[in-house]
């Protein structure tokens, strides 16, 4: 399951997704914003557009 999807889960029930990053040695690291990055980043990029020159004969 993606994070994007368990996120949406637990607001349709009114809560809100919390991710908590525990290392040994070092104090926690809260991650917040995912929501936002994940979705920019799952998103196809636009395709570029090309412009074609008509050539003279």
């Amino acid at each position: 399951m993606y994070l994007s999807t368990l996120c949406s889960y637990v607001e349709v029930v009114g809560g809100k997704l919390e991710l908590v990053v525990k290392l040994p040695h070092r104090p926690a690291l809260h991650l917040e914003h995912l929501d936002d990055a994940l979705i920019e980043k799952t998103q196809p990029a636009p395709k570029p557009r090309v412009r074609h020159r008509a050539v003279a004969s």
